[in-house]
């Protein structure tokens, strides 16, 4: 399953539509890594939730087929829903504003301030020296 969702993550990155909308927003999506592994982390903890179940793990020592299968439910749809607003983003030309909690304090806060300040226009005799 892990490996399925990588594909489908690789083949995302490499399509015609998404390179495109990459080098459109190159500037604005230097946080981008960051929500992607943060999505792939949120993946992988489910699963790791779903291998040590005690009751799937005891299901499976005493071979009864009946696994409580509802971490694993919750993480695909959870990175279905992901990988439906990352198109949704692509097809629409829109950038994500969600940033992992753990990234903001990296170097994208100058990101940030960067961006707010360019759609800030100042006249030249009004500013302060």
């Amino acid at each position: 399953m892990l490996h399925q969702v990588a594909t489908k993550i690789i083949f995302f990155l490499r399509g015609r539509m998404t390179l495109s909308w990459l080098r459109d927003h190159k500037n604005d999506c230097t946080h981008l890594p960051y929500v992607f592994m943060w999505e792939i982390q949120r993946f992988i903890q489910a699963l790791a939730m779903f291998s040590k179940n005690s009751v799937n793990i005891r299901n499976i020592q005493i071979n009864v087929s009946d696994l409580d299968t509802s971490e694993i439910i919750s993480a695909v749809k959870s990175i279905s829903n992901f990988m439906t607003s990352m198109s949704d983003h692509v097809s629409n030309d829109t950038v994500p504003t969600n940033i992992p909690r753990y990234a903001k304090s990296f170097e994208l806060h100058h990101i940030e301030k960067r961006r707010r300040s360019s759609t800030f226009f100042r006249p030249q005799h009004y500013q302060r020296e």
